[in-house]
């Protein structure tokens, strides 16, 4: 009798596995569509990717790399060429806003700066985002920071401000001249408001995720 019960059930297992691919064959299909599309999702630094986004971060962080590298060289024999000439300096700054390990990082898109955030996070450095310059400026006077990250082109209640991260540093400079601030935007506006971005204080501004990260080293945040 169980020998029986087993051949029974032995020849039912691939009736079993059939009906389960047909009652579940539209499921199937748009997992393997999305797979083949790279429609999956990560959270990355708290921030939901489709695994598109992340390929293409990825992406921009090793071409950058290269560009770095190149520049490297060229450092080596030209000191003046460093990205990053006053580490000690930006590690002292973050200190004197006694909290020196937690950031402020302002932009209307932050799942594009996910793996530098969640490398932040994994070194214990607490990242308070805000979407608008407002929302910055209000987490700014609530909170003390170690450094304020920016990007440069906004979306401000409906409309397009091209320049909100030089106005969200005017305002923060108001408060303080000390805290570093750091501009993270697109080659287009770095290029463009690269003078006036220097000349009222900010720390860097920058197209380059590898320079940002440098700039979080010297600050500390980052080994």
């Amino acid at each position: 009798m169980a020998e029986t019960i087993n051949s029974i059930a032995s020849a039912l297992w691939p009736l079993l596995i059939f009906a389960a691919l047909l009652l579940f064959r539209r499921p199937l299909l748009r997992i393997v569509r999305s797979a083949e599309s790279r429609e999956w999702t990560l959270e990355v630094g708290g921030q939901k990717l489709s695994m598109k986004q992340l390929s293409d971060q990825q992406n921009l962080v090793l071409a950058d790399l290269q560009k770095q590298v190149d520049r490297l060289g060229k450092a080596i024999e030209d000191p003046a060429a460093r990205a990053v000439e006053t580490g000690e300096d930006l590690a002292d700054a973050a200190a004197r806003t006694g909290t020196p390990y937690s950031v402020l990082w302002v932009d209307d898109s932050p799942e594009n700066n996910a793996l530098i955030i969640e490398q932040l996070q994994n070194h214990g450095v607490r990242v308070d985002l805000a979407r608008t310059t407002a929302e910055g400026l209000r987490l700014f006077g609530q909170r003390g920071y170690g450094a304020v990250l920016s990007n440069m082109n906004r979306t401000e209640d409906s409309t397009e401000v091209v320049d909100a991260g030089l106005r969200l540093m005017r305002a923060v400079r108001q408060s303080t001249s000390d805290i570093p601030f750091v501009i993270y935007c697109n080659a287009t506006a770095s290029s463009r408001y690269q003078a006036d971005a220097l000349a009222e204080g900010a720390t860097a501004i920058t197209a380059s995720p590898t320079v940002v990260t440098e700039h979080l080293r010297a600050l500390g945040l980052l080994d």
